[in-house]
């Protein structure tokens, strides 16, 4: 799943139509996933009609497949003309010089003898990039398939289908071309039915032609790239109401929220990983083998943000070098280890950071081993009950000794890179451990952490930029200030502003006026329908301050509806839910609120948790998560 974030969508099916050229650059990087299928076609002596159904190549290959071909015509959609090729000795000349799959040929061949041509299905000859105007286009699916049923796909845009003798084809044969005229350009996959879309929501007609020609060329680049399609798969677009953040994968189904359209190749990739580990024999969907997780997480986000970054770099809207370059910011910075992420991206409570560190890895493996390793461990899962086990088969080691080499790789890279260091100390000067310390940009930069260890020690890389250095008690929002002044610092306007990396530092104190855990309280209590049982949904419960602090404290009610918030010692909070249901909320009487004007539920807190709080909740029908603060009853 991708976290949250706004995603560029307007012009898309613009740019889709101007670049979709660039498919060719993106094929033959492998295809350890390709079909092993073969086509056999019986080629007379003189003119005959083929398919070329290989993986590319150079016009000189079919030459050397087929000794008596003289001369090979194939067609040109873009300029709706033929390009030839014609045997010189050992060699072929002509403007006909690759053969990408799919592709149809006219061959003449000299003789007086029947060739039967068997070659390679690849799963890429499946996949036509047509063109308005006349394409000649080999079919690869079902051989003998009635000609409507296997064209299905192209009503709407079909004016005209012609086989090698001039007339309308009742069937088709694998293998074999057919002519279609095309009213506009298509991608055209063929061995499996297409994702079915559906939208919720309003959609203009113009917005759900670009989406379907979105996810046609995100299928396409999976077969072109990685020769590999989903089959039955369904894409939600424009479910708001959905729990998720931009986009998610479950059930064989993508949801895409409106605004998140180029979300899609990410969540496409966790289909893809999931459709190999748990596929049959035959290529469909199957129950999966052994424990119930699939893999890591870690491999899981960092593949599909691998695919997302090739994808966005070949259609223009996205660099696949500043990709690299900010998993390598980021992920060095990230004091979380690949063993943390393992079953949770959000150790730490900085998914972002934890996404890039699982790119950083995923852009070392694809140096060190290439892109067909990162589906190929999906491939060997198949077949292996635990993925510990499939991973130390597809990568040639047991995970930790994996996890060793990477953190290796990080540290030497790391070492190359300016330091941000220091010491969180108590009142009397003993160290803090468990603070967690953050570099938060004041303009330009990418926010990350550091960790005091038990001395209260804290060190990490000093990404480029102006920074403030932010305090937390452990992975809670508890925030306990700043570095700024003599240290220390509670207010905003005397924080000490770092230049990176001119002015990295590694002599930082920070020492806080009382130890770290004091400086921390939490806000408990229940939250009761109107009639006093327990609410469950749970929503969002936020504390929000009244004071300078970085960030605010907010967590989901439990099942039981009951929460706890930690916040800052002696100070006040405004509380508020954010839910799909909640209309109104109200605290109860309660010691800790404050007196407001406005009837807002201010709860002020001291060196107690302030516990026993009511929230009783007013609901209507679910609709888009909305924010609802709270008053304090009279």
């Amino acid at each position: 799943m991708l976290p949250s974030g706004e995603y560029w969508s307007r012009g898309l099916l613009g740019v889709l139509t101007a670049v979709v050229l660039l498919w060719a650059l993106a094929s033959g990087v492998g295809t350890a996933l390709a079909a092993s299928d073969t086509v056999t076609t019986e080629l007379q002596p003189g003119w005959n009609l083929a398919g070329w159904t290989e993986d590319e190549a150079s016009v000189e290959t079919l030459f050397a497949a087929i000794p008596q071909l003289v001369v090979a015509y194939a067609w040109d959609a873009d300029l709706q003309r033929y390009r030839l090729a014609y045997r010189d000795g050992e060699t072929a000349t002509g403007d006909l010089e690759t053969l990408s799959p799919g592709i149809g040929l006219w061959l003449f061949l000299e003789g007086e003898e029947t060739v039967a041509w068997e070659r390679p299905l690849v799963l890429q000859a499946g996949l036509a990039e047509l063109r308005r105007g006349w394409n000649l286009v080999t079919w690869a699916g079902d051989d003998g398939i009635a000609t409507g049923v296997a064209l299905a796909e192209l009503e709407g845009i079909l004016l005209e289908t012609l086989g090698g003798d001039g007339s309308a084809p009742q069937t088709l044969e694998k293998g074999r071309p057919v002519w279609l005229r095309i009213s506009s350009a298509k991608q055209w996959w063929q061995l499996t039915p297409p994702p079915r879309i559906e939208f919720r929501g309003d959609f203009t007609p113009a917005q759900m032609r670009e989406r379907r020609a979105y996810v046609d060329d995100v299928v396409a680049f999976f077969v072109r790239r990685h020769g590999v399609a989903v089959p039955g798969l369904t894409v939600l677009f424009g479910d708001e109401e959905a729990d998720m953040t931009c986009g998610g994968y479950a059930a064989r189904t993508l949801f895409i929220r409106n605004p998140c359209i180029t979300a899609l190749p990410h969540e496409y990739s966790h289909a893809v990983q999931h459709h190999l580990a748990v596929r049959d024999a035959e290529g469909n969907w199957g129950g999966g083998r052994g424990e119930e997780r699939i893999g890591p997480s870690w491999l899981s986000e960092g593949i599909a943000n691998y695919a997302a970054a090739v994808y966005e770099d070949l259609i223009g809207i996205g660099s696949l070098e500043q990709w690299n370059a900010d998993a390598l910011d980021v992920g060095l910075a990230n004091s979380n280890s690949l063993e943390a992420i393992e079953t949770n991206m959000g150790v730490g409570g900085d998914a972002g950071a934890n996404y890039h560190l699982a790119s950083l890895v995923t852009g070392w493996i694809v140096e060190n081993q290439g892109e067909a390793a990162l589906y190929d461990f999906y491939d060997v899962r198949n077949e292996v009950f635990r993925w510990r086990s499939a991973f130390h088969e597809a990568f040639g080691m047991p995970i930790d000794q994996f996890y060793k080499r990477f953190e290796d790789h990080r540290a030497s890279l790391a070492a190359q890179r300016p330091q941000v260091a220091g010491k969180v100390i108590g009142p009397g000067g003993e160290g803090q451990a468990g603070v967690r310390v953050e570099a938060l940009p004041q303009g330009e930069g990418k926010a990350w952490r550091m960790n005091t260890d038990d001395t209260g020690a804290f060190s990490g890389v000093a990404l480029e930029g102006t920074y403030r250095l932010s305090l937390f008690l452990g992975d809670t929002p508890c925030h306990l200030g700043w570095y700024g002044g003599e240290g220390y610092t509670t207010s905003r306007v005397a924080i000490t502003v770092l230049d990176l990396p001119e002015d990295a530092r590694t002599g930082i104190v920070i020492q806080l006026p009382r130890p770290a855990s004091e400086l921390c309280t939490t806000i408990r209590g229940a939250l009761v329908d109107v009639e006093g049982n327990p609410y469950t949904e749970p929503p969002w419960v936020v504390a929000w301050p009244l004071h300078d602090q970085d960030g605010y404290t907010g967590k989901d009610g439990d099942g039981s509806g009951m929460f706890a918030l930690d916040v800052r010692t002696g100070a006040t909070f405004e509380l508020s839910l954010h839910s799909y249901y909640v209309r109104e909320c109200v605290v109860s009487p309660h010691p800790s609120l404050v007196p407001d004007p406005g009837a807002k539920a201010r709860v002020s807190v001291g060196e107690q948790d302030a516990t026993g709080i009511v929230i009783t909740v007013t609901t209507g029908p679910r609709r888009i998560k909305e924010a609802v603060g709270c008053t304090a009853a009279r």
